[in-house]
């Protein structure tokens, strides 16, 4: 679980998210929208 953490929190970086305590809770919501983020 601790790498799929990982993987979320580099994705969310990558994409220049400044919240992301903020953008865990929306994506966890919504896991689609963060694996949009990891394809775009």
């Amino acid at each position: 679980m601790a790498r799929i953490r990982s993987l979320a929190l580099n994705i969310l970086r990558a994409n220049g998210v400044q919240n992301v305590s903020l953008a865990l809770y929306a994506n966890a919501v919504s896991f689609d929208q963060l694996l949009a983020l990891g394809t775009s």
